[in-house]
């Protein structure tokens, strides 16, 4: 991401098959999100969400392409 604190990091998005709202109950995935998980560089995950997914992109969220550096692999 464009910011200090991430420049080290990866960003993985896509849509899962499930959204697990309890450890043992699952529902569809939110309609028009997309599924975010931050790693550092030693691939800890220090941050995940739900965002709202790109228009033009529905493998991305919103504006990536200014919030992020550049592509490191696309499906």
């Amino acid at each position: 991401m464009e910011r200090d604190e991430f420049n080290d990091g990866f960003c993985y998005c896509g849509i899962p098959a499930e959204k697990y709202v309890t450890e043992d109950a699952k529902v569809p995935p939110p309609p028009g999100m997309v599924f975010l998980i931050f790693v550092n560089k030693e691939f800890a995950i220090f941050e995940f969400r739900w965002e709202k997914m790109c228009k033009t992109n529905s493998n991305y969220p919103e504006n990536y392409d200014t919030r992020f550096k550049h592509k490191t692999w696309s499906p």
